[in-house]
C-alpha cells in the first residue's frame, strides 16, 4: 500500500509543540519553567520591598505564581518550542522532512521517499503509531516520528485499513487511536 503526500509547515510544527508538551525527556525542563520561575518571582517580589512579609506581598506573589503555573507557562513554552522549530526550518534543516513524501508499506518493512533521500524502516523500529489533530505520528524513536496527514488519504476508510495494515506488520496496538 503507498501513500503520497505533502507534510507542512504547520503539521511539523505542531508535531513538535505536542512531542515536547508530551515527552519524559521534556519533563524537567516543563517543571522548571512551570515552578521554579514563580518560585523565584515570589523572592524576588520580597526582595525587592525589603523582605517585608504584608498581606499584599503574599497574595499579588501567590496570584501571580498561579497565574503563571497554571495558564501563562503553556502558552510560553509552546511559543519557545514554536519559534525554536521555525528558526531549525528555515535553516534548512527540515527539507527533508517537510515537502512532498510517500510512504510505501512492504512485506519487510516501510519505505519513506522524499525530495532528499530513499529510508527503509524495518516494521521492528517502529517504537509508537500515535495520532493527534488530523495526523499520524508513526515513532522510529524517542525523538523521531512520520508524520502523515490524515489528508494523505482519499477517505476515512483507507486511512483505517492502512493503520490496519500497519498495525499488523507492526504487532502494534491501535485500538485507541483517533479514527
Amino acid at each position: 500500500m503507498t501513500v503520497q503526500f505533502k507534510v507542512s509547515q504547520r503539521e511539523y510544527i505542531h508535531f513538535n509543540v505536542d512531542h515536547f508538551c508530551k515527552a519524559k525527556s521534556a519533563r524537567g525542563a516543563r517543571l522548571r519553567m512551570r515552578f521554579i520561575l514563580p518560585l523565584l518571582l515570589f523572592v524576588v517580589l520580597f526582595m525587592l520591598d525589603g523582605f517585608k512579609v504584608t498581606t499584599t506581598n503574599v497574595i499579588s506573589s501567590v496570584s501571580a505564581a498561579l497565574v503563571w503555573s497554571t495558564f501563562l507557562y503553556k502558552i510560553v513554552y509552546e511559543k519557545t518550542i514554536r519559534q525554536n522549530v521555525v528558526k531549525y526550518i528555515n535553516s534548512g534543516n527540515a527539507d527533508s522532512i517537510l515537502g512532498n513524501q510517500k510512504i510505501t508499506l512492504l512485506d519487510t518493512g516501510m519505505e519513506e521517499s522524499n525530495n532528499v533521500h530513499v529510508q527503509q524502516i524495518e516494521y521492528s523500529a517502529i517504537e509508537a503509531i500515535k495520532s493527534d489533530h488530523d495526523i499520524y505520528y508513526i515513532y522510529t524513536g524517542p525523538k523521531k516520528a512520520v508524520i502523515i496527514p490524515y489528508s494523505a488519504f482519499d477517505n476515512a476508510r483507507q486511512r483505517q485499513d492502512f493503520i490496519n495494515l500497519l498495525s499488523e506488520k507492526t504487532g502494534i496496538d491501535v485500538s485507541m487511536l483517533k479514527k
